[in-house]
């Protein structure tokens, strides 16, 4: 198994079972690492599509894993702050949030392979748990998007008409719904990474091509990984509806820095941050309320 710690610079690298870290970007990114651990690997060698990352982001690290990765029974991918939370005690939000990576308390560490395979040895796909999409105004996704970004996601939907129609309902369902599987993290057993890398590379190849020709090179930038995430959403239901594939979702751990050796006030700042999530859990109406209502982003 493996499962990449997708990063675009230096953190307090975390030593997990199965876990790497992966640098994207890295054709760009590579003088931001300093104390290179041994494991990491660099999505500009061998087949890559890493000058590609302005666009495709966390994306240019799975598509190096989906081509230069061979034989593994499982494939992952989380973030340098957002990790797939493999404690045995967890609580019914979608996410909990802590302060520095760099903690002596960081759970991580203490993670056995035997603690991350007892979580995911009775399933074939783990994503994280689903989190609102849209806020209270919007009475669906579809809603959000028709408003926010009708051409671009009528852009997205086009290609998955081109290219594989029968998923075409699986759109309509997921756009219907307000919650959504989030950050394109996932860890899948090797036929379904497979699988899902291929559909998922075929769209947004075409997707990419569409959207240079409408807006140019300069206006594009994060496009196919915010499309990614919404197309891991449609092929997770239509796997659930066409097969007897087994779903997992798990709790996500944030971390608020990831410094190596964060400053004071950026700890300060960490540890405000770890408090407000405590009060207001990611996924509750109150920290929802406030994410819409006042902190549009």
């Amino acid at each position: 198994m493996k499962i990449a710690i997708i990063t675009h610079k230096e953190i307090a690298w975390p030593t997990v079972p199965y876990h790497f870290p992966l640098l994207v970007g890295a054709y760009k990114n590579r003088s931001r690492i300093k104390n290179a651990p041994s494991t990491i690997s660099y999505d500009d060698t061998e087949e890559n599509i890493s000058t590609l990352n302005n666009i495709y982001n966390e994306l240019t690290g799975h598509y190096w894993m989906w081509k230069n990765i061979k034989d593994e029974d499982y494939y992952g991918l989380c973030h340098y702050r957002r990790y797939f939370n493999f404690n045995n005690h967890t609580n019914r939000y979608p996410r909990i949030g802590k302060a520095l990576l760099s903690s002596r308390r960081n759970s991580l560490n203490s993670w056995t392979a035997e603690m991350i395979m007892a979580k995911i040895n009775d399933c074939d796909i783990v994503v994280a748990r689903e989190e609102p999409g849209a806020s209270s105004e919007y009475p669906s996704l579809k809603a959000k998007f028709e408003k926010e970004e009708e051409e671009i996601f009528n852009m997205w939907v086009d290609c998955v008409k081109d290219l594989c129609p029968e998923y075409l309902p699986y759109v309509d369902r997921y756009v219907s719904q307000k919650q959504e599987h989030m950050f394109n993290a996932f860890i899948m057993k090797h036929q379904f990474f497979e699988e899902y890398s291929r559909w998922l590379f075929d769209i947004l190849f075409l997707f990419e091509k569409k959207i240079r020709e409408r807006f140019g090179d300069d206006d594009i930038e994060r496009m196919c990984g915010y499309i990614g995430e919404h197309l891991l959403n449609v092929y997770l239901i239509y796997k659930k509806d066409t097969s007897d594939v087994r779903i997992k979702v798990m709790q996500m751990i944030m971390f608020y820095n990831t410094d190596s050796t964060p400053s004071l006030s950026n700890r300060i700042k960490a540890y405000g941050n770890s408090l407000f999530t405590l009060l207001f859990p990611y996924g509750s109406r109150a920290r929802d309320f406030i994410k819409f209502k006042f902190i549009k982003k």
